[in-house]
């Protein structure tokens, strides 16, 4: 590949180069001009524009997770509170099976209800459904500002910002490609809105921001479970470090906690109710992440360590203990710096002791990660100016030049390449692969073929996706003559995609209609 070669299209090269020049403009202004607020206005253009040119890397509902995601989401834009996979199931079906299930609670519903949402106002789409991320993921640049600067300073918050808006997993999580895209991103984003309103209450000792991250924390839970909780982890752990043993703070973190528990409580009363079977099948499956190895996502106990190349970047494997360690010595408030310490060693130790590993397991804690390397990096130069007597304006060069490079690695724009184009052989005919059942969808739609129709011998997961974009049922398997009949007894049309390879009675059979595909 020449060095100016690129195999993004037009439109996600001028994406890539607006959010570039707004990333330099943001430097430029709160740097060399000390205009902060212009300054910010620039991070949040970079934080769109960046996040924008992600959610369109990929034309197609990315396999796995984004197509079952979208799927459900599709079914709550018409019942919000009945999560459903196959809203038509005319075979019977493993309700313990999330992949081919009638009610689909593999997921608690927040992020859902966001999709259904996007897509009941601008339409089904990878674009729309990716959309809510867009918002989140830019709005979580300003929690990440102000957190930083509650904990340290607005020079540590503005590259704690910029560092989080060029996140190469973040930007692959919301372009659905890692699992498990969307609901990743949501967990993501009210832990980190969490974490900014108890900051936020200790700078202002005012009770609506105990409030405020009772509901972040609660919408948390609502999203990936109890993990949400774990702002109460550092709330607990600086009470006990600070001694705040007053009534007020007793009360305010006792509040906090019962309206987390008021905003994902009724959920589960309600689908324990309404779903009994599923529900209890979902809540052991969540026990289970722990003791037992799910879906083949095991590893060592160093996974997570390891694993931090993937999340931030190489040069990050040395800067996140350096940042630990630096952190402590520059930080203000010793005893909440020990609190998120703590709550950093105890998510690496219960996820790496768990049995299930999964990459985005710690990425929730990226936001702060991002927010000590920042603070190592300013006061770095801060004490290379001091110690060598450098001119400010060449610190300030450096610092700048540091910044740039080190955003380039996060970004890591060859990964991303290498994934979502055509550069890279392999990706080339996946990605072909992922559009296929797009195809396939156009020519059911123009056969007119709606509610009343059941596609069969689809590929694997093109199921999902034709009934995703089109209101037929569809099954990966060929059926048997007894599906046939009952089937057909019910007055539906029945599809069979023919690959050249099917049984003499369906082959034979002039009453099925047969689609042939060539892919």
């Amino acid at each position: 590949m020449g060095i100016f070669k690129t195999y993004f299209d037009t439109q996600q090269v001028t994406l890539l180069i607006f959010s570039g020049v707004f990333a330099l403009l943001s430097i430029y202004f709160f740097e060399y001009k000390k205009q902060v607020r212009i300054a910010l206005v620039f991070l949040l253009l970079v934080a769109i524009t960046i996040r924008i040119f992600a959610a369109l890397l990929d034309p197609f509902f990315n396999l796995w997770d984004e197509q079952y995601h979208a799927l459900v989401a599709k079914s709550m834009m018409q019942n919000p509170f009945k999560p459903m996979l196959y809203t038509n199931p005319i075979l019977p079906y493993d309700s313990a099976n999330w992949t081919c299930n009638h009610i689909w609670l593999h997921k608690q519903p927040l992020f859902l209800w966001q999709i259904a949402l996007s897509f009941k106002a601008f339409g089904i789409s990878p674009f729309t459904f990716r959309l809510p991320g867009i918002i989140m993921m830019a709005v979580l640049t300003y929690f990440v500002y102000d957190s930083a600067n509650c904990l340290f300073n607005k020079r540590v918050a503005f590259y704690s910002a910029l560092l989080v808006s060029f996140s190469n997993y973040q930007l692959l999580l919301l372009a659905g490609s890692i699992t498990t895209d969307q609901n990743d991103i949501a967990f993501m984003f009210y832990i980190t809105a969490s974490f900014w309103a108890y900051f936020r209450y200790l700078k202002q000792n005012k009770r609506k921001w105990a409030i405020f991250t009772g509901i972040f924390s609660g919408m948390a839970v609502l999203n990936k479970w109890l993990p949400g909780l774990m702002i109460f982890e550092i709330w607990f752990a600086y009470a006990i470090f600070s001694k705040q043993f007053s009534r007020k703070s007793i009360f305010d973190f006792l509040l906090a906690v019962f309206v987390a528990f008021v905003i994902f409580v009724p959920w589960q009363i309600y689908i324990l109710n309404a779903f009994p079977a599923e529900s209890h099948f979902e809540y052991a499956l969540n026990h289970a992440h722990f003791t037992d190895v799910i879906e083949g996502h095991g590893g060592s106990f160093w996974y997570h360590f390891q694993a931090i190349e993937d999340l931030y970047g190489v040069v990050f494997r040395a800067l996140i203990p350096l940042s630990l360690i630096v952190s402590y010595f520059t930080i203000k408030n010793k005893n909440l710096y020990i609190s998120i310490l703590l709550l950093i060693i105890s998510v690496y130790l219960f996820y790496s002791i768990a049995r299930t590993k999964m990459p985005a397991f710690t990425f929730i804690l990226s936001p702060i990660i991002f927010i000590l390397v920042a603070n190592t990096l300013v006061s770095s130069f801060g004490k290379l100016e001091n110690v060598l007597k450098y001119n400010r304006r060449i610190t300030k060069a450096m610092l700048t030049g540091c910044v740039v490079v080190l955003l380039l690695l996060t970004l890591n724009i060859e990964k991303i390449q290498a994934y979502h184009t055509s550069w890279k052989p392999f990706f080339k005919w996946w990605r072909n692969e992922r559009l296929n059942p797009c195809k396939l969808v156009e020519n059911i739609s123009y056969q007119k073929l709606g509610k009343n129709t059941v596609v069969f011998n689809t590929k694997i997961n093109e199921n999902i996706v034709i009934m995703l974009l089109s209101e037929c049922t569809a099954y990966s398997f060929i059926p048997s003559q007894e599906q046939i009949n009952e089937i057909k007894n019910s007055k539906y049309n029945i599809i069979i995609l023919d690959d050249g390879h099917l049984p003499v009675y369906i082959s034979e059979a002039t009453y099925l209609r047969k689609f042939n595909v060539n892919y």
